[in-house]
């Protein structure tokens, strides 16, 4: 939805505000201490993720012409994400962490299959919406709901619930601070991928972002005093 107030390369800088809502509602919420070098290691990280976005826009062949779009109403829904985001993120690693009478695959069940409700349902009564009068079934709704998924879009969906198992060992092992420097280092897999899956030449701003990330790794591996 946020694309029809924003271009592509404003929403992926964007993004990177939940980096920062994610450090406030760490703090906030679970009263944690964040010393100064990983305050800089997330700043580095942050600083990579919009390198990292502006770089793709230089992937596209009529870059010089791409519009750019940043709206009021697309800047509110970031705020929105950004700060929803942060905010289920915190709550996943206090559950997950403080909750010790049931297991990780518990709640994995339970957050995953709520969230799988909820948007399922969304895209259910979306579907319905667009084919009003047509005799509807679960064969129908099931084609509605699925329609443009390739093999392509299952192998994503599929790399995405292994993230996301992963990231919830992450948060009951480590910290969501941990895990924003996990995501920072999709950016060097990126440049490979790039290079020798896709055979696209990589911007000078990604080459850039690598010596910043690296420095970000060893500033947040610094023990606090």
């Amino acid at each position: 939805y946020s694309q029809h107030w924003l271009d592509p390369v404003s929403i992926q800088v964007l993004g990177n505000l939940k980096i920062v809502a994610t450090v406030i509602a760490y703090k906030l919420m679970l009263k944690r201490r964040i010393g100064r070098w990983k305050l800089l290691a997330i700043g580095l990280v942050t600083l990579v993720g919009i390198l990292n976005g502006l770089a793709g826009r230089s992937l596209h062949h009529d870059a010089a012409r791409m519009e750019v779009k940043v709206t009021t109403v697309g800047i509110l829904l970031m705020l929105t994400l950004a700060v929803s985001s942060a905010i289920a993120a915190v709550s996943t690693e206090k559950l997950l962490t403080h909750r010790h009478d049931r297991s990780i695959h518990f709640w994995n069940t339970c957050l995953y299959a709520s969230g799988t409700l909820i948007n399922f349902a969304s895209v259910v009564a979306a579907c319905r919406k667009e084919n009003a009068g047509v005799d509807e079934g679960l064969p129908f709704l099931w084609t509605s709901v699925t329609e443009g998924f390739t093999p392509i879009c299952w192998v994503i969906v599929a790399c995405q619930v292994a993230s996301g198992l992963l990231m919830s060992v992450v948060l009951k092992h480590a910290t969501n601070l941990l895990r924003i420097m996990i995501i920072g280092c999709a950016v060097p897999v990126n440049v490979v991928a790039s290079v020798l899956v896709f055979s696209l030449h990589v911007p000078l701003l990604l080459y850039c972002a690598l010596p910043i990330l690296a420095v970000a790794l060893l500033a947040f591996a610094v023990p606090e005093q």
